[in-house]
């Protein structure tokens, strides 16, 4: 009754149900009006369902938190559960309304936010198929929306198109930008967090040299001895009778005059020996694998290093806002523009 007490005019009888409360409170609200569609079409206020034992559930995402406390507000007088995420309406102040403003005109933030609807929907545990739907008004403020939207993805397509014009548009803009990095940089934040990428790149250093020194450490202690050492001293053999009286070979007597030698002892140690050097072998493979995903993972930050910004302990939106990944003390030229992938630098 609050709501229809600060929105009724002369013309509106007094609500003699719920329903025509319900109605009242939708007119005017196309988002609102979709939600009371929803909930009936996919009978989420029914009982639960006896094979699932559980609810389908409605995530509704706006642009103002207006809009969400307006819907948060009239879905609780109808005695419908809802709760609301980021839209602390009554704990805004003039100057955190104007940067909502801000946010949503600028191409990079907005689109962004947007984006994460879809990924935030798909994280919610759910026995059912997941259905997106964007409500779209004419002559209303959705449609201011999509006008905005329409307006920042043809500047993107405008960027990446190339063209003589935009790549002068760039560098002017880079350069001018560049005073602000420099000055981010020098700043105590800054600073702060190019202090922990050195910090970690000393870790990963230390981290792959032991992991180095240990492997060479091993092949020495593991790498095989000749086969000569391992094998027991042999007096030099003094005669061989190849041909015995029956016109064949004699191997039983004649083969070597060492009385220690016996061919099987002779195999048994041949076995032993190959054994080991398999196994070494083995280790040795191991090692060298790990190695080798170590210097991959060293090899793919040092082609990407914001990779050094988010490793462990990823610094929040503000802080990456504000400490940009441009190089400092830079004066951006047309060569900058293009990498091998065939974009800039600073979109990677």
């Amino acid at each position: 009754m609050f709501i229809w007490s600060l929105c009724k005019t002369e013309r509106d009888k007094n609500p003699k149900s719920a329903l025509e409360m319900i109605q009242f409170l939708c007119d005017g609200s196309p988002a609102l009006r979709l939600v009371f569609y929803l909930l009936g079409k996919w009978r989420i206020l029914e009982a639960l369902d006896p094979a699932l034992k559980s609810h389908q559930k409605v995530v509704i995402a706006v642009s103002s938190p207006t809009s969400a406390w307006f819907i948060e507000l009239i879905l609780r007088r109808a005695l419908i559960g809802v709760e609301s995420f980021h839209s602390a309406l009554s704990g805004l102040s003039h100057e955190q309304r104007a940067q909502v403003t801000r946010e949503f005109n600028d191409p990079g933030i907005s689109r962004a936010a947007e984006s994460q609807l879809a990924g935030r929907a798909l994280r919610i545990t759910s026995k059912w198929p997941l259905t997106i739907l964007r409500c779209n008004v004419p002559d209303s403020h959705y449609a201011f929306r999509v006008w905005r939207q329409s307006t920042k993805a043809s500047l993107q397509l405008a960027v990446n198109a190339r063209g003589e014009n935009i790549r002068e548009l760039l560098l002017r803009e880079l350069n001018k930008l560049q005073s602000r990095v420099d000055a981010c940089y020098r700043s105590s934040e800054g600073q702060k967090i190019l202090q922990e990428i050195h910090n970690f790149e000393r870790r990963t250093r230390a981290e792959f040299a032991k992991l180095t020194d240990g492997r060479r450490k091993r092949q020495r202690l593991d790498s095989p001895k000749p086969a000569s050492t391992n094998l027991a001293p042999r007096s030099k053999p003094k005669k061989f009778n190849i041909e015995s009286s029956e016109g064949h070979v004699d191997e039983e007597r004649n083969r070597c005059e060492d009385p220690d030698y016996t061919p099987e002892n002779d195999h048994n140690e041949d076995e032993d020996s190959e054994q080991e050097l398999e196994d070494s072998e083995e280790e040795d493979d191991e090692d060298r694998d790990d190695v080798d995903a170590f210097i991959g993972q060293m090899a793919f930050g040092d082609k990407m290093p914001w990779q050094l910004f988010v490793a462990e302990e990823q610094p929040s939106d503000q802080k990456r806002e504000k400490m940009s990944l441009l190089t400092p003390d830079r004066k951006w030229e047309e060569k900058d523009l293009d990498t091998q992938e065939g974009r800039p630098n600073f979109f990677i």
